[in-house]
């Protein structure tokens, strides 16, 4: 009989899990990264220290999305501002890169590359 060993998901690093590629926002602040249009590219070392991170699936065209969005980035630069807590990786369902990084752009948080396998 094949027995399959379980993974220690505890003990596995984020890039083991999700990769080693993101694009952060360029700012000293959460609320200047919340309007900067300057971007990065940073490693899974990026996100050393914070204790939780959250997926965003989310998309231009999505109006619940944009409804949420205020809330959410509200939440987010409170609750990081003074130590980064909690950190988003924004995983996009647009089509476009135009529609994907004009919605990014609203946002403080981490992005996986537009047309990246991992979406």
């Amino acid at each position: 009989m094949f027995r399959v060993q379980p993974k220690d998901v505890l003990n596995l690093k984020l890039s083991e899990v999700i990769g080693n590629k993101f694009i952060a926002k360029k700012g000293a602040s959460e609320r200047e990264r919340e309007i900067s249009t300057a971007t990065e590219e940073v490693t899974a070392d990026y996100f050393e220290g914070t204790r939780c991170i959250g997926l965003l699936f989310s998309a231009s065209w999505s109006a619940p999305c944009h409804t949420m969005l205020k809330l959410l980035r509200n939440f987010y630069s409170d609750i990081n501002l003074d130590e980064r807590l909690f950190e988003i990786i924004l995983v996009t369902s647009d089509t476009k890169k135009e529609k994907w990084l004009e919605h990014y752009n609203t946002m403080p948080w981490t992005t996986l590359p537009f047309g990246d396998s991992r979406i």
